[in-house]
């Protein structure tokens, strides 16, 4: 089992290696990749922000329903 880890780890390495070197040479490209990463981030955390803000107004809605049923009765 850990000559196929240590197999594993060797592959990993080479290809972080042959990778790095790429990178280096193309900085666009990986400028690129890294502003389409925050692209999709920004848009998970815009649908977060939008659920978090319906939940509040809807939280918001019950709360102010049920403060006025209470009121009513008193």
């Amino acid at each position: 089992m850990q000559l196929f880890a240590r197999l594993s780890n060797l592959v990993r390495g080479l290809a972080s290696r042959w990778l790095g070197i790429r990178e280096t040479r193309n900085p666009g490209a990986v400028y690129e990749t890294a502003i389409r990463e925050r692209i999709v981030q920004y848009a998970k955390l815009r649908e977060a922000a939008a659920g978090v803000i319906y939940l509040r107004g809807k939280l918001g809605a019950a709360s102010s329903s049920a403060s006025s049923r209470s009121g009513r009765t008193s």
